[in-house]
């Protein structure tokens, strides 16, 4: 009998449930930077009704402390937020890869009795992966590995996934307002998302898109996959 890999639905819906409620705990805690700025001003505001009459003290001078509290929230909120984003797609990602991980290699052992200091990693998985999908559509993965470049990007800046992302979403290295340089890519101009979140012109909606593509993933998984690419002695 040729060696089989099982993608049992159970598994496959308990992956879609727990992305669900990944999905639904973010829609449930999504921030309204709106109120959330209007929180700091008035904060700020407050904070300057607290001084005492100095009569020593000019407008100049309450006027340069507003501009600094309102200086910091900014930093807060244009810098700390951007990155719940950027850390969440990177969370997304790790989960995703891994979950398959130990997925193929449990069910690898289970058939094929492969011992564990021969585990099959990512890299391997997703370039057989990509094989079958141009045998049997993988709904997503495309979308994945685009997840996947990311995430590389966002923790080491410059290098391959660099180069390979700016090919398909070139998107993620421009801004409409980048007008203060004659170098338009956010990348090389600011190196990384740790020194500058603009570095990667990511909008949130990218990382439901991503979650969808995951989700999509797993429901387009065959229920076998013949890993020896032969045809099954039996079709039950």
């Amino acid at each position: 009998m040729r060696p089989l890999l099982y993608f049992h639905q159970y598994t496959i819906n308990q992956f879609i449930q727990r992305n669900n409620r990944i999905s639904r705990l973010y829609e449930d805690t999504k921030v309204d930077k709106d109120k959330l700025w209007k929180k700091y001003e008035d904060e700020a505001k407050q904070s300057l009704q607290e001084y005492k009459y100095n009569p020593n003290m000019d407008g100049g001078d309450l006027a340069d402390i507003y501009t600094e509290k309102m200086s910091d929230m900014a930093d807060i909120f244009w810098q700390i937020v951007p990155q719940q984003l950027f850390q969440s797609i990177t969370v997304l990602y790790q989960n995703f890869e891994n979950e398959i991980v130990v997925f193929i290699n449990e069910e690898a052992n289970r058939y094929l009795k492969k011992e564990a200091h021969d585990s099959i990693e990512y890299g391997e998985i997703e370039k057989e992966l990509l094989k079958l999908h141009k045998i049997y559509p993988l709904r997503g993965i495309n979308k994945i590995h685009e997840l996947k470049l990311l995430t590389n990007v966002i923790k080491h800046g410059h290098g391959k996934s660099y180069k390979q992302l700016k090919k398909i979403r070139p998107d993620y290295f421009e801004h409409k307002d980048f007008v203060f340089s004659n170098e338009r890519d956010t990348i090389k101009t600011w190196k990384s998302i740790y020194n500058n979140y603009r570095a990667l012109n990511v909008q949130e909606k990218e990382f439901y898109i991503y979650l969808e593509s995951i989700n999509k993933f797993w429901e387009s998984l065959p229920e076998r996959v013949y890993i020896d690419g032969g045809e099954p002695l039996f079709s039950n």
